[in-house]
C-alpha cells in the first residue's frame, strides 16, 4: 500500500461516517444526550468507544443495538 493522500482522505472519510458523538447518537436513538451518558454509567446502552478524552459511537453499533431491543404491540 502506497502512502497516498487520496487513500488517506477516503480513510478519514470513512472513519467519520462510522463514528459519531453523543448528540448524533442521541439523536438516531430517539433519546437524549442526559439519557444516553446515564446508559453509559449505568453500562447500559449501546457500545461506546473513548478515542483519546471523546465519545464515539459507532453507527453500526447503533444500528444493532437498537434491532436488538424488544418490541411491543405486534399482533
Amino acid at each position: 500500500m502506497t502512502n497516498n493522500p487520496n487513500n488517506k482522505m477516503a480513510a478519514a472519510n470513512n472513519l467519520d461516517d462510522r463514528f459519531i458523538d453523543d448528540n448524533d447518537s442521541a439523536e438516531r436513538l430517539g433519546v437524549s444526550v442526559k439519557t444516553l451518558r446515564r446508559w453509559r454509567l449505568l453500562g447500559r446502552g449501546p457500545r461506546w468507544y473513548k478515542l483519546g478524552r471523546a465519545v464515539r459511537y459507532s453507527v453500526a453499533d447503533l444500528r444493532s443495538w437498537l434491532a436488538a431491543q424488544p418490541t411491543g404491540g405486534g399482533h
